[in-house]
């Protein structure tokens, strides 16, 4: 959708009154993005609604961050489990991560 702005600046590209480079300039972003937290994506990527499952996610991001469980370990698992496609991937995870866990000798709960 365009905005008012936007509208006008398109108008005037088009008669040829402003190069299009000012546009371009015009609609770049001042600020960088932001980096989404390791909690917020478990919970969105993960599909976790209900209050035990965000509890969750709350968990393992807070052993990440305190190093208690390996950033790697809890990235390729989040990706593996949202690449099943499944509906609901959140009791994958939490399996796997379980899993993967033992394998490795780590107890962070």
């Amino acid at each position: 959708m365009f905005t008012k702005k936007m509208f006008s600046l398109l108008l005037l590209a088009s008669t040829g009154m402003i190069p299009l480079a000012v546009i371009a300039a015009a609609e770049t972003p001042d600020a960088p993005r932001q980096q989404v937290s390791l909690e917020d994506r478990l919970v969105t990527g993960l599909r976790a609604t209900r209050p035990d499952d965000v509890a969750y996610c709350e968990r393992v991001a807070e052993a990440t961050r305190t190093g208690a469980l390996p950033a790697k370990l809890v990235d390729s698992t989040y990706l593996w489990a949202i690449g099943r496609q499944a509906k609901y991937p959140l009791p994958a995870f939490a399996q796997a991560l379980s899993i993967q866990c033992r394998r490795l000798g780590i107890d962070w709960q």
